[in-house]
């Protein structure tokens, strides 16, 4: 986890691998299910992730970061922070994975990360996530 300044608007910002179909997907997901508002999504490859992140947290092979407020989070921990920001039934399962033994859900996290593109596929540019909320969730 690194310290950083938080970004403007007070809202938290995903990173993930734009070029990753699961990703993508999963981004959209976020997008979506954010009632309240609290997340912004951006590619790892972008100009927010350039201006936010350091370049280790950009090029260290996680397909997840999450700034949030002072923390940037990766991994694992970005994935369980994200769901308890969206709540409700996403807020059950962060509390489950939470749960899990540090190691267990790093591992299990690595475990698809490294074949996230051969299962999902993968795509050439970064396609945001399609959404009437859009204009106010995805940075680029």
């Amino acid at each position: 986890m690194t310290e950083r300044p938080a970004p403007a608007g007070g809202w938290a910002v995903l990173f993930v691998d734009g070029g990753c179909v699961l990703c993508r997907r999963l981004s959209s997901l976020v997008v979506d299910a954010d009632a309240a508002g609290r997340l912004r999504v951006a590619p790892l490859a972008g100009v927010t992730a350039r201006r936010l992140l350091a370049p280790e947290d950009r090029t260290q092979g996680d397909w997840a970061v999450l700034v949030d407020g002072p923390r940037t989070l990766r991994a694992a921990d970005a994935m369980v922070r994200t769901l308890e920001l969206l709540g409700g039934r996403f807020g059950v399962l962060a509390r489950v994975l939470g749960a899990a033994p540090h190691p267990v859900r790093d591992a299990a996290y690595r475990f698809v990360a490294r074949r996230r593109r051969a299962w999902f596929g993968s795509v050439d540019s970064c396609p945001l996530p399609a959404s009437d909320r859009r204009p106010h969730a995805v940075l680029d």
